[in-house]
């Protein structure tokens, strides 16, 4: 529980480049259990979201891209893998 504590805190700070959660998913792909799976589909979305968005900062991205990312993040396992999709946001809950 300590390695995964430690790769998460390293990978998903607020400022994060895709270099460092890539090798952070790689480490975390060692760990066996739910909290690890669920880290690495906190990190499998944060690494698919090629952008900067409120308090998220990725250094190797960082502007903000509403054309391609103004969606919901949606992580599913399939016994195998995670997937990660982005899915359209309701104009409800749209904010300028």
């Amino acid at each position: 529980m300590n390695a995964m504590r430690e790769i998460t805190a390293r990978c998903l700070g607020v400022v994060r480049d895709g270099e460092t959660m890539r090798r952070g998913l790689n480490e975390l792909e060692k760990l066996n259990g739910t909290l690890p799976l669920l880290a690495r589909s906190l990190l499998q979305s944060a690494l698919a979201r090629e952008e900067s968005r409120g308090a998220h900062f990725r250094s190797d991205y960082p502007e903000r891209d509403d054309a391609k990312f103004r969606r919901t993040s949606a992580a599913r396992f399939d016994g195998a893998r995670v997937a990660v999709t982005f899915e359209d946001v309701g104009k409800e809950s749209e904010q300028p």
